[in-house]
Parts: structure tokens; sequence; C-alpha cells
């Protein structure tokens, strides 16, 4: 991040990865709905995109125009324009964006301020790595449906609250048990949460319980989750509207250390 004016900074992330998806255009558009993700977990919003990719030359030119497409579909629905970018050959299709944005120096999101009280908070159900693996038809549609949709609206509704978010990380890779493990040792303290109260993608559940996969169903890695926000207490109350929008979800019971 870089101060531009007294009011102003910039932000600047990458995120890119091989198919998490069979279609093209959801793989461009889950890219970019990841990569704006970073920018609005730091408070910020964007405005300018970058894509980073890697194609095979047998890859047809539709595929590809379908992922570049379907990605600037999203980024400009974030806020922002796709001003092109950089592509090599590969032998795996490889596909990302680079986001600059924009916040105020003195209202970045950051993942050290969580405090002993705070309520954990969701922007998207959990589980997309076991429904991708094993779930069915519906089930990976839905999912897909997801990590297609960006974490705008959440970023929003967090500030329009009276007190900003005290923590925020995005999740992904390392799903909310190695996120949530990050928030609670940055603030030097350990994170609760009832994983009945846990909000998971339709088959989530099913598929996790079965063998031993419900040990790890908390640490699956995944693509294009959600956020994880640390609410202060006293911020809003249990019914107060703007904590939850069709993608905020609350983790009910948990999240108090």
């Amino acid at each position: 991040m870089v101060r531009l004016s007294a009011d102003l900074a910039s932000m600047s992330t990458t995120d890119f990865f091989p198919p998490l998806v069979d279609d093209p255009a959801d793989f461009g558009a889950v890219a970019a709905a990841n990569a704006c993700s970073d920018v609005f977990a730091m408070g910020g919003r964007v405005v300018l995109a970058l894509n980073v990719a890697a194609f095979p030359e047998r890859l047809p030119s539709s595929a590809v125009a379908s992922i570049l497409g379907s990605a600037a579909e999203v980024v400009a629905s974030a806020g922002g324009v796709v001003a092109g970018g950089h592509t090599i050959r590969s032998d795996e299709p490889i596909f990302g964006l680079a986001v600059q944005g924009l916040v105020h120096p003195d209202r970045v999101w950051t993942k050290g301020g969580a405090r002993v009280g705070d309520r954990l908070v969701l922007s998207k159900p959990l589980g997309t790595g076991i429904v991708r693996a094993g779930g069915s038809d519906g089930d990976k549609a839905a999912c897909v449906a997801g990590m297609r949709t960006l974490n705008r609206a959440a970023a929003e509704a967090l500030h329009a609250l009276p007190l900003p978010p005290s923590a925020v990380t995005d999740v992904t890779g390392y799903g909310l048990l190695g996120h949530g493990r990050e928030l609670a040792e940055t603030g030097g303290w350990r994170c609760a949460s009832t994983p009945p109260a846990l909000p998971l993608y339709p088959g989530g559940l099913g598929r996790g319980c079965r063998g031993r996969a419900h040990r790890g169903r908390r640490a699956e890695p995944g693509g294009a989750g959600g956020r994880g926000g640390r609410r202060r207490r006293g911020g809003a109350g249990r019914g107060d509207a703007r904590l939850r929008p069709p993608d905020v979800r609350r983790l009910a019971g948990g999240g108090d250390a």
C-alpha cells in the first residue's frame, strides 16, 4: 500500500491459479472475484485490473475469450476496469489478475485488530473444495455461483456499521481454520466456533462427514471464498439489517474467545 495524499492510498494485489471449475466463463469470473476480494478485505474499492494469463496453444480461442470476457464483467461489477495484461504459453491454463484499489489510509482494514469478545461474520458459506470434489451437479452449480459472487456488498455492509470491524481477512486457500488461526495469532488469542453454526454450501456437510473428511472440513482449501470479519461488540445488534444482506452470514454462537 502506498499513501498518495492525506486522504488517499493505493493498494495492489495479485492472485492467479489453474482452473477450479470446468466452464471457461466460470473460470474467468471466479478468478476475478477472487482477485478483487483482497482489495475489499482491506476496506478498499477496486479501480483497475490487469490480466495475468498462461494458456496452452491447443486451448480454443473461444475458451480464452470466455475466460477474459467473464473476468472483465466481474471487474466492472466490482467498480473497476480491465486495462490489459500479459499472456504466455503454458501446458496448463493459469489465470488471474493484478488488481489496483484505493482506500483512505486511516481506514484500512487489517488482520491484526481482533479482540476477545468479537463476533465472527462470514460473507459466504464454506466447503467449496469438498462440494467441487464430490457434490452433485446441483450442489456444484450453487457452489460455483457463490464463488463467482463478489464480496463488494459484504464490504459495503461493513462500511455502513457505526464502528469499523476490528479485523478482516479473505478466507480462501487455507480455509476457515487456517485464516481463523491467522486472525487469532495476530491478536495473541484463540478463536472458538460452534461447528453446527458454520454456514456450508449445499452438499458440503454430507460429503464432508464421510470417512474422516469431516475432521478437515474447516481446513479444506478453496478458491474465491468469502471474507471473515471480526465485529466489535456494540457495533450493531443481532437484528441490525446492515449485517444481514443476502451474502453476509453470521456465525451464530461462534467466534467468542
